[in-house]
């Protein structure tokens, strides 16, 4: 009786050194994990987990790095293209031979506008002059991707009728607002008290005229500039 218990007692001790060398081996495949052993057992635990952590951390760092940059190149391109409209500024959009510029904000009085044209032009600005179907519908469609809720605003072009009621001129050129129109119906409407040409937004950016000391919004035009000038 008294061996067997003596055998029994060898045999659990046997199987806690084999539990124990099992855990001390599992140690180095699960990152973390604290054995109930000697001191140095869990030292070593400890900086395994914070080596672990630690290449984690500058692994995910790298990843974020690496994502970031290309998000950066992506966004850049993108910019880039939409700045460089060949022969334009920077911000301008190309039609043919001419550039525009939108502009909801700041408004302006008519003549206010022109100047502003001007002068945001290097001197070669002026409000947009429409004379064919296909840069109205340019217009029309950059204007609607830009705004595609009503603003209600009137977007000054550079004709006027205030030397002349009725007679309609392209100031910049010096041209009668003559071969080509595309008024909204029933305009131009209202005499002596709305005497410059505008795109208006209530009217799906057709022609209208209104009062020229009312602020409004404006498009600039400039025409391309040649492969040997230095445009922005």
């Amino acid at each position: 009786m008294g061996r067997s218990v003596y055998r029994n007692d060898v045999a659990e001790k046997d199987l806690k050194i084999t539990l124990l060398a099992l855990d001390d081996s599992l140690m180095g495949i699960l990152p973390g994990h604290k054995v109930k052993g000697n001191g140095n057992s869990i030292h070593e635990t400890q900086n395994y987990t914070t080596n672990y952590l630690g290449q984690t951390i500058i692994e995910a760092y790298v990843f974020y790095m690496q994502l970031l940059f290309i998000l950066c190149c992506i966004v850049w391109c993108q910019e880039s293209r939409r700045q460089s409209a060949p022969g334009c500024p920077i911000d301008f959009i190309r039609h043919d031979d001419s550039c525009y510029q939108i502009f909801a904000n700041p408004t302006l009085k008519w003549w206010e506008a022109m100047e502003f044209c001007q002068i945001y032009g290097n001197g070669e600005g002026t409000l947009a002059t429409v004379e064919s179907e296909s840069e109205q519908l340019f217009l029309e469609n950059e204007l609607k991707k830009k705004f595609p809720s009503p603003v209600g605003k009137d977007f000054w072009l550079g004709a006027n009728d205030i030397t002349h009621e009725g007679t309609w001129v392209w100031i910049r050129k010096n041209e009668y607002v003559q071969e080509y129109t595309h008024w909204a119906p029933g305009q131009p409407s209202s005499g002596t008290s709305e005497n410059c040409l505008a795109l208006y937004d209530g009217v799906q950016y057709k022609w209208n005229d209104a009062p020229c000391g009312l602020p409004e919004g404006f498009i600039c035009e400039i025409p391309v500039s040649s492969p040997n000038e230095i445009v922005g």
